[in-house]
């Protein structure tokens, strides 16, 4: 296998979607992001990617309203932005009765998203919503240059904001698997990280903003009991000796956060190391039986199978 060293590459940029994917099974990550070998069509992917430009022109709608829509008035906006969406990006359904089916979906999805949001009341309303947010392109963790995109940043009076990505999966997490996702919370031996994205949008905050995010976390739209919007509080200073032995919590603080920097750009350097050869290694056997790429891997997944 070729080595690769991807800082060496021009104008590669890392990001959460390439380090998860790297962190599922390096071998993966190289034949999907480095090699670019085709994938099947995913219905599931066009539908999320719908749904994401559908909410950004929903919200730029809302925000340029004087006062905050009522739910009726959103579900009427959010249906026709939809329909101006589905014009183009709808072609991507081959199958009528396939792009019928989504098409539906996507409607009672919004409906029950805007039900949710715009008829939320209290101090957890925020004074402003922002969507679709691109990493500045100088932006740098250590030395490694990273691209994102922030799905939406809410601003509330207090001055405190809430980094928000919409989740269109039909995963359900509460606070304490978000956290365990990236960090250690019940010091087992045999955790793993297995998703840097949330801390990645808190690290670029704090360096462009100069503060960091009060909130982060995901609006889960699939929810079985509806739209979730579950949020990680990151209060300031440190957790006391006995908060840190709770295995499960809501909230954390920004020196855990900090405390997460050098694992994360231990997992960037393996990833950039010279002559690195992108093992087979999947985090779980359902990713090789998932993987796109068995055609071309003699991985993990194929080699139990396999019969003298």
């Amino acid at each position: 296998m070729k080595p690769i060293v991807l800082t060496d590459v021009a104008g590669y940029r890392f990001s959460a979607s390439a380090i998860n994917q790297y962190l599922r099974c390096p071998r993966k990550f190289y034949y999907s992001s480095l090699l670019r070998l085709p994938q099947p069509y995913s219905t599931t992917a066009s539908f999320g990617t719908i749904i994401h430009d559908t909410l950004e022109k929903l919200h730029n709608w809302a925000g340029a309203q004087p006062i905050r829509p009522i739910y009726e008035d959103a579900n009427a906006q959010s249906q026709l932005v939809l329909e101006e969406v589905w014009q183009e990006a709808g072609k991507g359904f081959i199958y009528p009765a396939v792009q019928k089916a989504y098409r539906q979906k996507a409607q009672r999805l919004l409906k029950r998203y805007t039900q949710v949001e715009f008829q939320r009341i209290g101090a957890d309303v925020p004074i402003r919503t922002t969507s679709e947010s691109s990493f500045e392109q100088n932006f740098h963790l250590g030395r490694f240059p990273i691209a994102g995109r922030i799905d939406r940043v809410d601003y509330f009076g207090s001055g405190e904001v809430a980094i928000i990505d919409y989740k269109t999966g039909s995963g359900e997490k509460g606070h304490n698997a978000l956290i365990k996702d990236f960090i250690n919370l019940a010091q087992k031996s045999t955790w793993q990280p297995t998703d840097y994205q949330l801390p990645l949008y808190y690290f670029y905050w704090s360096a462009v903003a100069g503060t960091p995010p009060r909130y982060i976390g995901h609006y889960q739209l699939k929810h079985s009991k509806g739209p979730r919007l579950t949020l990680i509080e990151i209060r300031p200073g440190a957790p006391t000796p006995e908060e840190r032995l709770k295995g499960n919590r809501k909230y954390l603080y920004q020196e855990e956060m900090e405390e997460i920097l050098p694992a994360l750009l231990q997992v960037l350097e393996e990833m950039d190391q010279a002559n690195q050869n992108f093992p087979t290694h999947p985090s779980s056997v359902r990713e090789c039986q998932m993987c796109p790429y068995t055609f071309a891997c003699e991985g993990a997944g194929e080699e139990e199978g396999e019969e003298e």
